[in-house]
């Protein structure tokens, strides 16, 4: 099965390159025509994300193991076939973690096998110089808000004595 992968990088310019790739291939191989594609230096670390409709980050598919300890699987151990099997497929890549280059990748189309060859079919937009900044927003509050009724806060009941 050929998967047409629509990558398209979080920016404010229209950036987005499809690719043509074998679901027999890994992600590791993704990863590298991502960064052929984009013109990308090549060399950084990089990792997916599983990611859902609302494009909310899952577990972490790294290019190489971060931690010893942890089986966590990588880049080279899983084929595409495995998680972009469906045309709902979705993934969040991310390249070199300093300038955080992030690409939003669909499964655009599912077509029979009629090349192994790994291609660029569409190129829109040119990759800027430089990474977007990321404004990671969050409100670190949101769990206080369950204590605006101050009514159940009497810190010392009628039973309690009377220290001086």
């Amino acid at each position: 099965m050929q998967i047409i992968l629509r990558c398209v990088l979080d920016t404010e310019e229209d950036v987005l390159r499809d690719i043509s790739i074998s679901d027999s291939q890994t992600l590791e191989q993704l990863h590298d025509a991502i960064i052929e594609s984009f013109e990308l230096n090549p060399g950084e670390m990089a990792a997916f994300y599983k990611t859902n409709d609302d494009w909310d980050q899952g577990e972490e598919i790294p290019l190489i193991p971060m931690n010893e300890r942890e089986q966590t699987p990588v880049m080279n151990q899983i084929k595409l076939a495995e998680i972009c099997s469906d045309k709902d497929s979705k993934l969040i890549y991310v390249y070199d973690f300093l300038k955080f280059w992030t690409f939003y990748v669909i499964v655009h189309d599912l077509k029979p096998d009629t090349t192994a060859e790994t291609q660029t079919t569409l190129k829109v937009g040119t990759m800027p110089k430089d990474a977007q900044d990321k404004h990671f927003e969050a409100n670190l509050f949101d769990s206080f808000d369950n204590f605006d009724d101050n009514e159940d806060l009497d810190p010392f009941d009628e039973d309690y004595p009377d220290y001086v």
